[in-house]
């Protein structure tokens, strides 16, 4: 029950919001009992009972420590196009969404589709006409692959040594891989983009070959060190232009933030 300590500590209105949980109707989808959490700013998302506690821990780290927003300048403001990519079920989304405003956008790219789905729900739940969801893994090239799932879904990952550090592959599900290149092109110029692709962040800003400043004005990616150094992916954006920072959240495991900017 760590992630109930970690909720209480953060602030997180917990009485309140499982009151809430415990009052709210479920909603059915696909056979599918879904709760529904109440988050900061009137914002809602909906997801499976059994992703409660990645669902609230995932809150704590997008509405209350602020781990993508350390550094003032990446916090999305109004008129931005904002690139979220390893979307899960929209929590960052639809906050982004809600700070782009009417006149920004937000493109969630997510592989699993029902977490997809779960997206395009939520956006619709909190009334944001301005997010696009894309059902694909982000990689470093075209086609498909395995994506291994371990016991957490939110862990879903294509590199097989971080499904192993997070319990090893529970299932694997046959997936669309989209390049980077294909969204910058399709989308950019992009203001921010916030990359959490499980353990394969590396690979995928290697295997690009428009990501600059110009393109992707600010870049902040979540690494996980059981894999990758965070040296080496601030290495890889400073080689394309940009300045960086790396964040080290205080208590997380294995995990650093770090934001790339225009120098």
């Amino acid at each position: 029950m760590r992630w109930l300590a970690d909720a209480v500590a953060a602030g997180f209105p917990l009485r309140r919001g499982l009151a809430l949980l415990a009052l709210s109707p479920f909603r059915f989808v696909a056979g599918r009992a879904l709760f529904r959490l109440e988050l900061p700013m009137g914002l809602r998302v909906y997801a499976p009972l059994g992703y409660l506690p990645e669902v609230v821990r995932n809150a704590l780290h997008v509405f209350f420590y602020r781990d993508y927003e350390a550094l003032s300048q990446f916090k999305p403001r109004e008129g931005w196009v904002v690139a979220d990519v390893g979307a899960f079920v929209g929590v960052y989304t639809v906050r982004a969404a809600e700070l782009v405003g009417p006149g920004g956008r937000v493109v969630a790219v997510e592989p699993l589709p029902e977490h997809a789905r779960l997206v395009m729900m939520n956006a619709a739940a909190n009334s944001l006409a301005n997010v696009r969801v894309v059902g694909a893994c982000a990689s470093d090239r075209w086609g498909e692959a395995e994506l291994l799932v371990p016991p957490s879904p939110i862990n879903a990952t294509l590199k097989p040594e971080y499904a192993r550090a997070v319990g090893g592959a529970r299932s694997m599900r046959r997936v669309r891989l989209l390049p980077l290149d294909a969204l910058l092109e399709a989308e950019g110029p992009l203001d921010l983009v916030k990359v959490d692709v499980e353990g394969y962040e590396l690979d995928l800003l290697r295997g690009s070959k428009l990501l600059a400043p110009r393109r992707a004005r600010r870049i902040v990616v979540e690494v996980h060190t059981s894999v990758t150094p965070s040296a080496l992916v601030a290495r890889e954006l400073e080689r394309r232009g940009y300045a960086t920072a790396v964040y080290l959240p205080e208590g997380a495991y294995e995990q650093a933030f770090v934001y790339a900017f225009h120098k």
